[in-house]
């Protein structure tokens, strides 16, 4: 058997696709520990990483690039559709003065997404994440669906496999994307739903 059909699914169109997958690759785990979803008991987090993107708080090129992330005020999305958002609120929490902050000059973005918009916006650049001000990483897992025939396992070990050769390392890096990370960090399921109820109830 042979895994020959790779698709680009956005996050909030996941719940209605997940249960025909056999593998996935999200920008991160913790998609598996959202709470209410029931993803922990459907997914095998592989401990290597594909590729990796650093998150961090992006600001225009000509700002002074030592913040503290502290006090930094951001623009927040949905963290249940926003995975950058939710990595934000398990490091740093969420305070009423955030709510709806349109004007708020630090922006929740990768590397990868900076540099793509600087490539197509050269007159408003952002400045390249600095260590002040990356807090996580996007590290894009391979999860393999639990419960599959010997075969698709066997399938999806050697889809790993393949990706871990010298091209397609290349390719990653090409595309903008930092290099795999030998390790998935373990997500905790307690804080991130203690995150998502300070967001309901401050919204």
């Amino acid at each position: 058997m042979e895994v020959d059909t790779v698709e680009h699914l956005e996050a909030d169109t996941l719940t209605t696709h997940l249960s025909q997958l056999d593998g996935w690759i999200p920008e991160t785990a913790l998609w598996v520990v959202m709470p209410d979803t029931g993803l922990a008991g459907q997914w095998a987090v592989r401990e290597n990483s594909i590729a990796s993107d650093p998150v961090g708080v992006a600001l225009p090129a000509d700002a002074a690039l030592s913040v503290d992330l502290n006090t930094t005020e951001v623009s927040l999305s949905d963290p249940r559709t926003d995975a950058a958002s939710m990595m934000w609120l398990v490091s740093f929490g969420y305070r009423a003065e955030q709510l709806d902050t349109p004007s708020a000059e630090g922006r929740l973005m990768t590397q990868r997404s900076i540099s793509s918009h600087n490539a197509e916006d050269p007159t408003t650049p952002l400045a390249s994440l600095s260590q002040e001000t990356i807090f996580d990483n996007f590290e894009y897992p391979l999860l393999a669906a639990l419960g599959v025939d010997q075969e698709t396992a066997a399938a999806l070990s050697h889809f790993q496999s393949s990706l871990r050769d010298g091209d397609f390392a290349q390719s990653v890096e090409a595309a903008g994307f930092s290099a795999a990370l030998p390790n998935v960090s373990k997500r905790d399921s307690e804080i991130i739903e203690r995150a998502l109820a300070n967001w309901d109830e401050l919204r």
